[in-house]
This record gives structure tokens, sequence and C-alpha cells, in this order.
């Protein structure tokens, strides 16, 4: 794959040709992958750990996220009357972990 640009008044640009990705390359990525997925876990299994311990920041957040439900619920309530559910912690401190998109195979 080829990506370059031409823009009018300026000089021809950068460039960068990608190369196809060998089969090591791919299980070698596939490992590193795994490995940060892991420890993307580690940090929201501490993330959500430390929300259910007073005094720290992400149990503010959540008390705070709590009280605006509260408050939202008594301003302008659901039609069905039902409550806004509360944040827990499982909800709110998710971390984007890495996703290889599938491989067309030519």
């Amino acid at each position: 794959m080829f990506l370059g640009c031409i823009c009018e008044g300026y000089p021809p640009g950068p460039f960068h040709v990608w190369e196809k990705e060998t089969e090591v390359e791919r299980e070698v990525n596939g490992w590193i992958m795994e490995q940060d997925n892991m420890e993307i876990e580690d940090q929201e299994n501490q993330m959500r750990q430390r929300a259910r311990m007073p005094g720290t920041h992400e149990n503010r957040v959540l008390r705070e996220l709590n009280a605006n439900i509260r408050r939202l619920d008594h301003d302008d309530p659901l039609p069905s009357g039902y409550w806004r559910m509360p944040r827990r912690p499982e909800w709110e401190f998710k971390l984007e972990r890495e996703v290889r998109d599938r491989q067309r195979r030519h």
C-alpha cells in the first residue's frame, strides 16, 4: 500500500510504503497484543477496586456520576416511571483493548 499527498503550491510531501506482514510477524504481534490486553485488564480491575474504596479518585468519580443520575431522576424522570440505574465500576471503568482486524487472504 502506498500513502502520499499532493498539495498545490507545496513541494512533494512525505510518503510511506507499507509492506505485507509475514506469518512470524503476525504471530509475534498477536502475542504482544495479548500481553498488552492482559495489562489493560489488570489496570481495569485495579481501577474498579479503587472505586469501592472511600477517598480515592475513582470513588469520587463514581459518586459524582451517581449524584448526577439522582439529580436527573428528580429533575427529568424517565417516561416509564422507573429510576435510572446508578453507575457501577464495571460499567464506568473500561479501557479500550487492542483488537486485530481479520486478514483477507488472497
